[in-house]
């Protein structure tokens, strides 16, 4: 009985809470792109697995363990939006047959432009998915061999250059 009261359903997600550990135990939803709650400190075996319609999943940085085959067999898995740095990522306990997680592109959380290299993503002030590596940063002006902005584009002449910011 006890046990049983530990168990909550959050929105589809079947969580385990004992203590300060919060375990993901399964998912019984149908969202293609999944929000794992950020409280999450562990994601149980098998939790994920064949789930064909998962595309996508934002993975809380509480997170230190992902079990066992946890994401075994996603095979339309192609983005993981981890809220944490790569140090974080590094440090998580990742069991066997959890491949997918290393063949999908990962985004790592920044509120800041970072200074190193990777994917990063963060939420904008509405709350809204923001990926850097989808918008680029740059600007390309085209002049003809003049210099000038022409009004007819003959390709032959024309000069591109990267405009920095």
């Amino acid at each position: 009985d006890s046990y049983v009261s530990k168990i909550t359903n959050d929105n589809g997600h079947i969580i385990y809470t004992e203590g300060n550990k919060k375990i993901l135990v399964t998912y019984i939803g149908n969202e293609a792109d999944l929000v794992i709650p950020s409280n999450i400190t562990r994601i149980y075996k098998s939790a994920f697995k064949s789930y064909f319609t998962l595309t996508s999943v934002v993975i809380p940085n509480s997170v230190t363990y992902i079990e066992n085959e946890a994401f075994s067999n996603c095979v339309n898995l192609s983005k993981i939006y981890y809220m944490g740095t790569i140090l974080e990522w590094k440090n998580i306990n990742i069991g066997f047959d959890n491949s997918q997680l290393g063949f999908a592109t990962r985004y790592y959380y920044s509120e800041t432009q970072p200074n190193e290299e990777g994917n990063f993503w963060h939420y904008d002030e509405n709350g809204k998915m923001y990926v850097a590596d989808e918008i680029t940063p740059d600007i390309w002006r085209i002049r003809d061999e003049n210099g000038n902005i022409p009004n007819q584009l003959d390709c032959a002449k024309l000069l591109i250059e990267k405009m920095n910011f």
